[in-house]
């Protein structure tokens, strides 16, 4: 259960991280 949720946190971030560089090449463009 504890390696799921962490996994799924995980992609949380990386879906988060993905989402902030896309923000910021649009305020840089």
């Amino acid at each position: 259960m504890k390696d799921g949720r962490t996994a799924y946190y995980i992609a949380l971030e990386k879906e988060h991280d993905h989402l902030l560089h896309h923000l910021k090449q649009e305020v840089n463009v």
